[in-house]
């Protein structure tokens, strides 16, 4: 099961996803390129109060043999491409990616630099991010000293 699928069953995990209107794509569109669009906001990954953003970051550029190409995920997907045949189309030349996009986590839209190529490891990197933040304020709850370097001056 991908992470996509565990979230969106809203299992024991705890977490909840708010997507972006026509998302989440379907299971074999996992790469960046395919949620490429205008609005780069993908989701918002919650728990606990908690919240992190996943957003698409980068332009896309794929261009075709004949000089066209594709900016946006909806058109690849329309054209036919998968994860798996659009690796397929780049290694035989038919395409080539000049730009590329990458999804990546922002808070409050401070960028934290968490960056991939694939929506499951996005999501993952979210939930894990979130796990920390909710650990790290619950030991602030319960008055654990924070273990931070010492300041000499």
């Amino acid at each position: 099961m991908t992470i996509r699928e565990i979230i969106l069953l809203r299992d024991t995990t705890g977490f909840d996803v708010v997507w972006e209107n026509g998302l989440p794509l379907s299971g074999d569109t996992k790469d960046a390129v395919f949620y490429a669009s205008n609005n780069s906001w993908v989701c918002t990954v919650k728990k606990n109060g908690f919240a992190v953003d996943v957003y698409c970051d980068g332009d896309t550029w794929i261009k075709t043999r004949d000089g066209s190409g594709y900016r946006y995920g909806d058109e690849l997907i329309a054209a036919g491409y998968t994860d798996k045949n659009l690796g397929a189309a780049e290694a035989s030349d038919e395409i080539t990616t000049e730009m590329n996009s990458w999804f990546d986590l922002y808070v409050q839209g401070v960028h934290l630099d968490f960056v991939s190529h694939d929506i499951d490891d996005a999501l993952a990197s979210a939930m894990s991010w979130l796990e920390e933040e909710i650990e790290n304020a619950r030991q602030i709850e319960i008055g654990v000293p924070l273990d931070l370097p010492a300041i000499t001056v």
